[in-house]
């Protein structure tokens, strides 16, 4: 039967502490390849939690001194998904308020002379 991972096959495994349910293929014909694989985390829906400002606090709920975080390492951004380019604008927005000043420095943009 040839594999459509749209339609459920039925073909599955028994006796396993988790049956697989469909698409169980029987992998007996060579050549067989292996490829290292590991693993990423984009990232948890969670993060560190900052003041308005910020600041990083502490697990009792104090300021960390010196300690900012902004963009996706910051909690509570993100609720069921994740929009596209939001990292970047959220670093962005981040790093240009006030409260960063102390943090991140932009330089200066000059208009060119030229004609």
């Amino acid at each position: 039967m040839p594999f459509n991972p749209a339609v459920k096959d039925g073909r599955g495994t028994r006796g396993l502490a988790v049956p697989k349910s469909n698409w169980a293929n029987l992998i007996d014909t060579p050549p067989f390849e292996a490829y290292a694989v590991t693993c990423g985390l984009t990232f948890t829906f969670g993060g560190l939690k900052i003041t308005t400002s910020g600041e990083v606090e502490s697990t009792d709920g104090s300021v960390i001194p010196g300690l900012f975080a902004a963009g996706e390492l910051v909690g509570g951004l993100f609720y069921h998904n994740y929009p596209a380019a939001r990292a970047w604008s959220q670093a962005r927005c981040w790093a240009s308020s006030p409260a960063m000043a102390p943090v991140v420095t932009f330089p200066e943009r000059t208009r060119s002379t030229h004609a």
